[in-house]
């Protein structure tokens, strides 16, 4: 799973460039990322390469953040966490999803690293009973 860089590789998917921008240093620093401008191009290049978390907003044109979900778990279990300001909402459409967790907006960088880092150590954890 760990890229050969040994970097976590990150999908970072998002809409806004200020906040792909923002995201790409900052995760940068720590991990491999790959960034998609919405659902659709997130999905296609989640089928095309492996990646070890996605980081997604939940509104965007094309495919949202939800409906991308929605898609990636009809092959994968990979940890998707979602960056959303939209509470009530996300809270209803992800009801039937699993490994999926969130971060709300605002929110402090390192409130984001730790969540990835609880990510990582439950998703590995669990990958390592299954095998």
């Amino acid at each position: 799973m760990i890229s050969v860089k040994n970097k976590l590789k990150v999908l970072l998917v998002d809409d806004n460039e200020d906040v792909l921008e923002f995201l790409h240093d900052v995760l940068g620093q720590s991990y491999e990322v790959v960034i998609a401008v919405n659902g659709l191009e997130a999905l296609a290049k989640f089928q095309q390469e492996t990646f070890d978390f996605i980081v997604s907003d939940v509104r965007m044109p094309k495919l949202s953040g939800i409906e991308m979900a929605h898609e990636v778990r009809k092959t994968s279990q990979l940890p998707i966490l979602f960056i959303t300001a939209s509470e009530d909402e996300f809270c209803e459409q992800i009801q039937s999803l699993t490994h999926v967790y969130k971060v709300k907006k605002p929110f402090r960088y390192q409130e984001l690293q730790e969540k990835l880092k609880q990510l990582h150590e439950l998703y590995f954890k669990a990958f390592s009973e299954v095998a």
